[in-house]
């Protein structure tokens, strides 16, 4: 079905990849192809998901998705492929377009087959301004933390929500390699401002509540955080084409 698709689709095709690894330390790379069918709509199809045994160096990388566009038949219709904006990544796409090039496969030699991701290249920019984290984000994680630790303590701040009627919206944690992860924290936290006041109130054990100016300050910093979360949301998009939208958001950052 997928190839058939591939073979009926009028144009060049453009590919997206990404390498993570498991928890157990396994590491998986997928590959997807993103084209335009004969009745001009954007489609998009995983090709691979597959075991990516270690090591994970740039010659490895090109290696295996060499392998996978000719397992597919598809060397000579590459026309992009985008990566996050890592070292290991640039070493893998300056082999695989200097392979590619060698049969004369790329449009314009290959000036245009590196796309490096842009809300991977936002990522690196917010986790590097996030480095000096402000206290008072630390007591919201922490707050967090603690009412997460126990049913008791659920029980209790549920009672505390109800009491001053903030609504059913639920408590996120964050995780330190997702800084959007950090932005839902604060945004739930805000909503239930008043339920963490509340139960600073009944629960001596609570020290984490934050202070009326460190409130002020959270809600500055999550407006900030917002406009690189929206950005960010709009590059995720997989149904429309995003990279007209880059300047846009450039302009919306700066």
């Amino acid at each position: 079905m997928v190839k058939s698709l591939l073979d009926d689709a009028p144009g060049r095709i453009s590919f997206t990849s990404d390498l993570w690894t498991s928890l157990t330390t396994d590491g998986y790379m997928c590959l997807t192809c993103h084209f335009i069918d004969n009745n001009w709509t954007l489609q998009k199809r995983v090709l691979s998901y597959t075991f990516m045994p270690p090591p994970h160096s740039g010659l490895a990388l090109s290696t295996k998705i060499h392998n996978l566009l000719s397992e597919w038949g598809l060397e000579g219709r590459v026309f992009s492929i985008t990566l996050d904006n890592a070292y290991t990544n640039d070493l893998s796409i300056d082999t695989l377009r200097d392979e590619l090039n060698l049969k004369d496969l790329l449009v314009c030699k290959g000036d245009h087959f590196h796309m490096r991701c842009c809300a991977h290249i936002l990522n690196l920019i917010v986790q590097e301004g996030m480095k000096g984290v402000d206290p008072s984000i630390v007591k919201i994680r922490e707050s967090v933390k603690y009412v997460k630790g126990s049913q008791a303590r659920k029980q209790k701040f549920l009672e505390c929500v109800s009491l001053v009627s903030s609504g059913n919206k639920g408590l996120s944690q964050d995780v330190s390699t997702r800084w959007n992860s950090t932005y839902l924290m604060l945004q739930s936290a805000i909503h239930h401002r008043r339920a963490f006041q509340h139960l600073d109130l009944i629960d001596s054990n609570y020290k984490y509540c934050p202070s009326k100016v460190e409130w002020e300050k959270i809600e500055q910093f999550c407006s900030f955080l917002k406009v690189f979360y929206d950005s960010t949301l709009m590059f995720f998009g997989t149904n429309y084409p995003t990279a007209n939208l880059y300047f846009p958001m450039y302009i919306c950052v700066t």
